[in-house]
């Protein structure tokens, strides 16, 4: 017996969100498990790989496990029409088979017109109440089974390896690091903007230093006095950020930088640093703020086609 049938089939959009669309029409159930088929290999595809596409392609999968979404009421009305159909044509078993069925509605005239079959059949001498149409919309249990485990098992086993990536990447970044033949234990755990690494004089001056990462790396930044050359302070620039650092009366310092991936064990030195420089006081750009009464010196570590500072060597950078 056809059945109205909305099978959900999750694709992909043009801007690589998932689509949620149906399919709809009269099939019988082999058509329909055709077009579940079909929907559920289209689905595991497209739905797990889109955008939002996780959620919808579960609840399509659990859907389609039913051979699609259909109503009881409209099942129930096409035995009816199909019961009148066969008991023109003088199938009078069959006729009463589908009004059975039909007779089990909610609709009370479904229930009324399908009992009314039943009783001018059995008045004509009729004796099927023992005979049962098989129905062939019934799933078996282990087709079920599959529809209703496998988007879980396919959501586990990608949470399973995000975590297992996560884990040796991890893993990876942690690995001492080898340079010039020795290995150099890392940080693990990185500092957070600002954080100062080292200060050997107290701040309260009238100069604010802003200092703007616009690399993709991390940076120490080391303030030197501009007479003795002695670090002042080192604070950490996490890339693509910035910070403002109020230390200074006049504008006697110096300022060097160095950019790299990962740091020591102490967390106050680059390892093996991809760029050191010094900037130069035509570097800076100087205003004045009257909110909180401030004079900023404003720098930009720049790293690519447009170095800014004077190139200096690790010995250079090093020193305390």
């Amino acid at each position: 017996m056809p059945r109205h049938v909305q099978i959900s089939e999750v694709t992909r959009s043009f801007n690589a969100y998932a689509r949620t669309t149906q399919e709809e029409g009269l099939l019988c159930a082999d058509c329909a498990k055709t077009f579940t088929r079909k929907s559920a290999l289209t689905t595991l595809f497209f739905g797990f790989l889109s955008k939002g596409g996780p959620y919808k392609a579960t609840w399509s999968w659990l859907k389609n496990g039913q051979r699609g979404h259909h109503l009881k009421a409209t099942d129930e009305r096409l035995a009816l029409h199909n019961a009148r159909a066969y008991l023109e044509r003088r199938d009078v078993k069959l006729a009463y088979a589908l009004a059975r069925i039909a007779a089990k509605s909610r609709d009370e005239d479904v229930a009324g017109q399908s009992a009314a079959i039943m009783r001018e059949i059995e008045a004509a001498g009729g004796d099927y109440w023992n005979y049962k149409l098989p129905d062939p919309w019934v799933v078996p249990a282990g087709e079920r089974a599959v529809y209703a485990i496998l988007p879980f098992a396919i959501v586990t086993a990608f949470i399973a390896f995000i975590y297992g990536y996560a884990a040796r990447q991890n893993e990876r970044a942690f690995r001492p690091v080898e340079v010039n033949g020795v290995s150099i234990p890392v940080c693990r755990e990185l500092p957070r903007n600002g954080d100062i690494l080292t200060r050997q004089r107290p701040g309260g001056g009238e100069i604010t230093l802003r200092i703007w990462n616009k690399t993709n790396q991390n940076a120490i930044l080391k303030i030197r006095d501009g007479q003795s050359g002695t670090v002042l302070a080192s604070v950490f620039v996490a890339y693509q950020n910035s910070y403002d650092f109020e230390a200074f009366t006049g504008r006697g310092y110096r300022l060097q930088y160095a950019l790299g991936d990962r740091l020591d064990a102490s967390c106050k030195e680059i390892i093996d640093p991809d760029w050191e420089a010094e900037f130069r006081k035509m570097d800076a750009e100087s205003f004045y703020i009257e909110y909180g009464n401030r004079n900023i010196d404003a720098y930009q570590i720049e790293y690519g086609s447009h170095r800014v500072g004077r190139r200096i060597t690790s010995t250079e950078f090093d020193k305390p």
